[in-house]
């Protein structure tokens, strides 16, 4: 269960992966169904191996006259591996495993 949790929070990241727009031009070609539209995108999801994103995080804080930007990178390999590195504005390492949650 973790691990498709991880694994879905790491493709909505990355927006709108390519996979994703070529099942969705598929489906409208052939009138999929919403089952068969499901069962590929869980195929496609099953073949990643492993993913890499540059993100920009955006908070947006009352207490805070503007708000707060963080630039960093997103690694994700199969089967439970995740680093969730913050380059700006203060370098932060999150490591994430099935079991463990480490934070430098």
């Amino acid at each position: 269960m973790m691990k498709r949790f991880f694994l879905l929070f790491a493709l909505l990241l990355t927006a709108t992966p390519p996979s994703w727009n070529a099942i969705a031009q598929e489906s409208a070609n052939r009138g999929m169904q919403l089952a068969d539209l499901l069962r590929k995108f869980n195929e496609r999801q099953q073949a990643v191996q492993s993913l890499t994103a540059t993100f920009t995080e955006r908070k947006n804080l009352s207490l805070l006259a503007k708000p707060v930007l963080a630039n960093g990178t997103f690694l994700y390999s199969k089967p439970d591996r995740i680093k969730w590195e913050y380059s700006e504005p203060e370098p932060r390492i999150f490591l994430i495993t099935e079991d463990r949650f480490v934070a430098y």
